[in-house]
């Protein structure tokens, strides 16, 4: 099998020549020019149909992973948005006598929110480090504090510390590193509330399915009715 493969090449470059050959001695370099333009068009069907298959297969088949955690930062980045108030400018970080204050990017969002771990109040911060027209090519990055740890809500809010870590898909101060058990367990928890509802939405669902709520699914029982109740009258007429 192995020495197969490795022959398939040679044979294919001996098939071309054959092929370029009887076209030149047919029709000359026109026929060598008619032989390379239907190989062209040849290779941009295929191209144009493998894309339409992977397309469908991508789109249709294929059973995409779905990122809990990324869908945890969507909707926090989605009430934030909402949230915002609206005289909040740059996000900084505060430094200290050893680290000068730096900027982190434009406020976009903003919002308070339960940490499901402690119970207690935190705020999310929504920043677009990149300007325009960048900023439609890049997602904001959400950082999540305590209120304690940052200045008012007005103009250039500063956090305070000297720098923040991600920890999933999210940034915090970094003098909750001390706490990362605390901040694993309120992504956990997060994530499995999550979870809770997309499986909620799914037993829906099938509870419409049982029903007859869903309206596909009545429209598609209405039409199997319509169509029985003709052939139960010629049956009778008979």
């Amino acid at each position: 099998m192995g020495d197969i493969k490795e022959k398939i090449p040679y044979i294919v470059a001996l098939l071309l020549t054959a092929i370029f050959i009887l076209s030149f001695i047919t029709a000359g370099f026109g026929g060598i020019l008619s032989v390379l333009h239907m190989m062209l068009n040849l290779l941009l069907f295929c191209a144009i149909v493998g894309l339409v298959v992977y397309a469908v297969w991508f789109l249709f088949i294929k059973k995409h992973r779905v990122d809990v955690n990324y869908v945890n930062y969507k909707n926090i980045l989605a009430s934030s948005k909402v949230s915002k108030p609206p005289m909040l400018n740059e996000l900084r970080l505060l430094g200290d006598k050893d680290h000068q204050s730096s900027s982190l990017g434009s406020i976009v969002g903003y919002c308070r929110i339960k940490n499901l771990e402690t119970r207690k109040d935190e705020d999310v911060f929504t920043v677009q480090q990149s300007r325009f027209p960048m900023s439609m090519f890049t997602e904001p990055i959400v950082i999540r504090t305590r209120p304690t740890d940052h200045t008012s809500l007005i103009g250039d809010v500063y956090l305070k510390g000297i720098s923040i870590v991600k920890v999933g898909s999210f940034y915090f101060l970094n003098t909750r590193m001390a706490d990362v058990e605390s901040i694993d367990k309120t992504l956990a928890a997060e994530a499995i509330r999550i979870i809770a509802n997309e499986n909620l939405a799914g037993m829906k669902t099938l509870i419409d399915l049982a029903s007859g709520l869903d309206a596909e699914h009545k429209k598609l029982i209405e039409s199997k009715n319509l169509m029985v109740l003709p052939m139960q009258q010629q049956q009778g007429n008979t």
